[in-house]
């Protein structure tokens, strides 16, 4: 209530919360950055400026604050595949790997000239992917203790890379940038392999659904397009598009996606898209994709 606390000892200190979160209930008192889940731990991260909050995924309590753990506000960030450490871009271009139970810093890689969009991380390899808005992307190698690895370096993008996603079922890495194209390279021979430019937005996600040999496209001018990979027949080519409309109404079951010609409105901006997981236990199992958009929609 009064945003005060004392400790006492062989005198008594007072200290007050100095940030002004004007009586509302909020995450953080800064813009926030990123989000992350830690499924190993059942906890939140979420990130502001140049701290990173931890929650509890069962109650929503916070129980750590790893503050001011990099000296330039962070721009991007992601975790590693054993979730124990966050791998951290920031606004100079500069990228390193922090404890995450303490902020400590462990590995510095090699940097940007500019701030860094996007970060991800190979599963069950030790590499990370790391890009900027100069449209660089870099595959580093996270040695722990020796000294990090430039793996491979690319710039196909002729503006910043606003998104990435890596497969490895297909061994392919897929960047989309603010050039409206999408790239792809071959992450066996470390090798730029194809691009997509047919785009007329700025691009806002990517995913794969391996098995199917597919990747979606989503952009800031609110279409959704689907690209069959090798090693399909119809590699590179377009096999779908619709329109993000927002729907009305109630809806039994699930959606059947009218053609292209059939959806009418103006379309909603993306933000994010992603296919849900398969089970394995059935090839007739149907995917499903999950979109966010600009006006809130999930």
């Amino acid at each position: 209530q009064h945003r005060r606390l004392a400790a006492g000892g062989s005198n008594v200190m007072m200290f007050d919360y100095m940030d002004d979160f004007n009586g509302e209930s909020v995450t953080d008192t800064n813009q926030i950055t990123d989000a992350l889940y830690n499924p190993r731990a059942g906890e939140f991260y979420t990130v502001s400026k140049s701290s990173v909050k931890a929650w509890r995924a069962t109650s929503g309590s916070l129980f750590r604050v790893l503050r001011d753990i990099t000296q330039h506000e962070i721009t991007a960030i992601c975790m590693s595949d054993n979730c124990r450490k966050l791998y951290i871009g920031d606004t100079l271009g500069k990228v390193a790997a922090h404890n995450l139970n303490s902020g400590m810093l462990l590995t510095v890689f090699q940097a940007h000239a500019t701030d860094i969009s996007c970060l991800a991380v190979w599963p069950g390899t030790n590499k990370l992917f790391s890009a900027s808005w100069d449209g660089v992307v870099k595959i580093q190698s996270d040695e722990r203790h020796r000294r990090p690895q430039l793996k491979a370096e690319f710039q196909k993008h002729r503006d910043g890379v606003t998104c990435l996603a890596c497969s490895p079922e297909l061994m392919l890495l897929a960047t989309g940038g603010a050039d409206m194209q999408v790239c792809l390279y071959d992450l066996k021979t470390l090798k730029f392999e194809h691009s997509f430019s047919r785009m007329q937005h700025v691009i806002s996600g990517l995913d794969f659904l391996g098995t199917r040999c597919l990747l979606v496209v989503a952009d800031q001018g609110g279409y959704i397009s689907l690209w069959r990979l090798r090693p399909h027949p119809d590699k590179w080519t377009r096999v779908f598009y619709f329109k993000n409309c927002q729907i009305h109404g109630t809806l039994d079951g699930l959606v059947t996606l009218p053609v292209p010609a059939d959806i009418h409105g103006t379309p909603v901006p993306l933000t994010t898209v992603r296919f849900a997981p398969l089970d394995g236990t059935s090839q007739m199992q149907q995917p499903l994709l999950y979109t966010s958009d600009a006006k809130g929609f999930l």
